[in-house]
């Protein structure tokens, strides 16, 4: 990654932007003001939509790619599934999104913070519209051939999605001041919601189709493919908008802006500390969702041992993102109330609890299937509306703009680590000690996850006040970024309590000049009186 640093890069880059035609850089302007976005928030939002469709549509086509003609099979004999899975595809075809995604992350957040988010974007959901076509077309032979292509397929839609993560954030929160930076990537953040429910939809839908040989392929092939549409209509928003620098006279001072912050800020050992808080409370949250969200339809099929059929686990797998979608919907309001930092904390010691409710019902009462699926049910609406959300956000507050799709992308690969030893040991865990001894870990995750965020994460509140260079005194909230991320002390701003601290010193100094001139009056006093007072030194002295 260190080549988009190269000068002989960032100069290609310059001289590809210049137009060929030779028109003026004020002309450059004017056209450019033509072509404004006829809804802002839009591609962020879709973006989001495209990350969760394309990451849950993997559950419901090996739902329809496991079964005959729509029919389960039993697990005494998996080979008579339409198309059978080889054993070494258990724990590889869900991880390997995940293990695209965190490259994608990475390379393609730093890719928006040296291009521009408008290019990265459509780079990385070009990516998503050519893979998700190809794991529903270019898919085929014999099992270990066919599914080895799909893994290969999902591992580079992965690298497309796990880029929208830090892109998406980034845009959402480009412009205006930092409570609206805040607000605008939680309602980008809304969609991913509807996302995940999305394919199960699609799912129940496709099950209305006549039964016959040959369905089941039809079916997986259509899920899969779909996740392109959301990813084409990003790219066609981002065509429709201008350059994320509006004129070539302005181009060469802000990207040299952003190179020479993004050198700085890597080398800042403060933010460092803050992204091990972000990265690793996102990370041991992905181990806990992920493991309960990409395998739901296998929990519902212990829950419900014996007495679903297919059509059914697929209704009840669309039940739980539902429930998410409620909570995201509770969760937005109060992370404007109490913030990023306690909604977290909150919600993911919660859904500890209920992991072990859960883990207490299955033991001693295994047969109150729906007090089980009630119990499931909660657990998906504290996760995505606490948690999932201040995991996305937290990063939003917590690092400058000029760096914050890099970091944010550091931190969303952290994320996806998680989720994908989530799905790693779901499968491993559930065979060998059974689905009580996951929950067991998934509530050790959570309260792992707390900690990192409570003890690692500094990130600023909202109605911290500060004071500009005018003299003027504000909340973080209502300060534009520009103006913020102008002060010198950059650090003072992102991190308050260092403020706190530099005034807890300025206020001791205060008193000890207090104390030293009611000193030097009482001396005054005994002098007349012809009373000696003690000697007492201040300062640098042993008197104070």
């Amino acid at each position: 990654l260190e080549f988009l640093h190269c000068p002989w890069f960032v100069s290609w880059h310059l001289a590809m932007s210049v137009d060929d035609s030779g028109d003026s850089g004020e002309e450059l302007v004017d056209q450019e003001e033509e072509k404004k976005p006829c809804c802002p928030g839009l591609p962020s939002a879709v973006s989001n939509f495209t990350i969760q469709f394309n990451f849950a549509s993997a559950s419901m086509a090996t739902l329809f790619m496991k079964s005959h003609n729509d029919e389960p099979v039993s697990h005494d004999s998996p080979f008579t599934a339409d198309f059978p899975q080889p054993a070494w595809v258990h724990t590889i075809m869900k991880s390997s999104v995940f293990i695209g995604s965190i490259a994608g992350m990475i390379f393609m957040g730093r890719l928006g913070d040296v291009l521009g988010i408008r290019k990265a974007l459509i780079a990385t959901n070009s990516l998503v519209v050519i893979s998700a076509i190809m794991s529903g077309v270019f898919v085929f032979g014999e099992p270990n051939v066919l599914w080895g292509l799909l893994v290969f397929w999902r591992f580079l839609l992965g690298v497309g999605v796990g880029g929208n993560y830090p892109l998406s954030a980034a845009k959402a929160s480009s412009h205006g001041t930092v409570q609206e930076s805040v607000a605008k990537a939680g309602r980008a953040f809304f969609w991913q919601g509807p996302g995940s429910v999305a394919p199960y939809l699609v799912g129940c839908l496709l099950l209305r189709l006549p039964a016959h040989d040959g369905v089941t392929s039809l079916q997986f092939r259509v899920v899969m493919a779909l996740g392109a549409v959301p990813a084409a209509a990003v790219v066609y928003f981002m065509f429709q908008e201008p350059d994320d620098e509006p004129g070539q006279k302005q181009k060469e001072t802000v990207r040299s802006t952003q190179l020479e912050g993004l050198s700085n800020a890597q080398h800042d050992l403060s933010l460092r500390k803050t992204l091990v808080g972000t990265a690793g409370t996102w990370m041991f949250f992905d181990i806990a969702y992920y493991g309960t969200n990409i395998f739901a339809p296998t929990i519902l099929s212990k829950i419900f041992e014996g007495e679903a059929s297919l059509s059914t686990i697929a209704m009840r797998s669309a039940i739980l993102p539902v429930c998410g979608i409620f909570g995201t919907l509770i969760g937005l309001p109060l992370l404007d109330v109490i913030g990023p930092r306690a909604l977290n904390a909150g919600g993911l010691i919660i859904a500890a609890m209920l992991y072990l409710i859960f883990v207490g019902f299955y033991h001693y009462a295994p047969d109150q299937h729906n007090t089980l699926f009630v119990i499931l049910c909660l657990v998906f609406f504290v996760l995505k509306g606490a948690p999932d959300i201040a995991t996305y956000v937290l990063p939003v507050m917590s690092f400058p703009r000029g760096v914050r799709a890099t970091y944010h992308g550091r931190s969303g690969s952290a994320g996806k680590i998680g989720a994908m030893l989530g799905t790693f040991i779901f499968p491993v865990v559930m065979d060998g000690a059974g689905l009580e001894a996951v929950f067991i870990v998934q509530a050790v995750a959570c309260f792992i996850s707390a900690a990192c965020g409570i003890f690692l994460v500094r990130a600023s509140n909202l109605d911290d006040e500060i004071e500009t260079p005018g003299g003027r005194r504000t909340t973080i909230g209502a300060m534009d970024q520009d103006e913020l991320e102008g002060l010198p002390m950059e650090d003072e701003v992102y991190f308050p309590e260092d403020v706190q601290h530099d005034h807890t010193i300025k206020a001791v100094e205060q008193v000890k000049q207090d104390v030293a001139v009611l000193n030097a009056k009482m001396d005054l006093v005994l002098s007349h009186l012809g009373v000696a007072g003690p000697k007492v030194t201040y300062g640098n002295g042993n008197g104070f």
